[in-house]
């Protein structure tokens, strides 16, 4: 089960260009896209969280665990949170981190585009890869999607732009 969450937001970088279809990310790993579509420019860089992003975490393990009936309740409220940093146009930021003491998996993810960011993801878990379900990232938002289990890598691939008409987030 993973939850996500839409909040504005900033980015971040560090050099090494490659173009890939998909990308693997390790726990701490990150990544700055930009050209989105067949050919997108990756730059790696470590993961690390803005003041803000922190705060949300805070929030994710302060609720993230199954309760005795086995619910997620994972969520996050906007009070105590700090402002969030501004999110770098024309990028798309994904950082991958354990929360939780390693128990669970938080993927942050930064649009800096005036369009939708839609991507695919699988996870690997205990060795096993699967896909997981996602959603898209709307315009100048920041996205959080968690995992209430530890997960090894995540691979990201067909990072793309596309039309986004005002509504809610796609997740499939």
């Amino acid at each position: 089960m993973r939850n996500a969450i839409w909040i504005p937001a900033a980015a971040m970088m560090m050099a090494v260009p490659a173009a890939a279809q998909t990308v693997t990310l390790a726990p701490g790993e990150g990544v700055s896209v930009t050209s989105p579509g067949p050919a997108p420019v990756v730059t790696r860089m470590k993961a690390s969280l803005t003041s803000f992003e922190a705060a949300v975490v805070r929030q994710f393990e302060a609720n993230l665990f199954p309760d005795a009936m086995g619910a997620n309740s994972a969520t996050v409220s906007g009070e105590g949170l700090p402002e969030p940093e501004p999110i770098a146009p024309s990028r798309f930021v994904a950082k991958f981190m354990a929360i939780g003491g390693g128990k669970a998996a938080l993927l942050v993810l930064e649009n800096g585009y005036d369009q939708a960011i839609a991507y695919r993801a699988r996870i690997t878990v205990k060795g096993k890869t699967t896909p997981t379900d996602v959603c898209t990232v709307l315009p100048g938002k920041r996205g959080f999607e968690n995992w209430p289990y530890a997960i090894e890598k995540i691979e990201l691939s067909a990072i793309a732009l596309e039309k986004y008409d005002g509504g809610k987030p796609r997740c499939e």
